[in-house]
């Protein structure tokens, strides 16, 4: 996959509405999993009070809910 070996990751649910704009940002971050203590790294790429947008490697395991 083009880009460096990423890709976008949305976890969506099909009637979101979003009551606040996403500000578009570029920050490094981790996904922590506290099960094993392993992490993920990844991109914000945008976010707001309610949510984000990563970006993370294709080969990584993102769980299905993380705070």
């Amino acid at each position: 996959m083009a880009g460096g070996g990423l890709m976008e990751v949305t976890m969506v649910e099909e009637s979101e509405n979003r009551r606040e704009r996403r500000q578009r940002v570029l920050k490094g971050a981790a996904i922590i999993n506290g099960t094993n203590d392993s992490e993920i790294s990844c991109t914000i790429r945008n976010q707001n009070s309610g949510g984000a947008e990563l970006k993370v490697p294709v080969e990584a395991f993102v769980p299905e809910r993380f705070v």
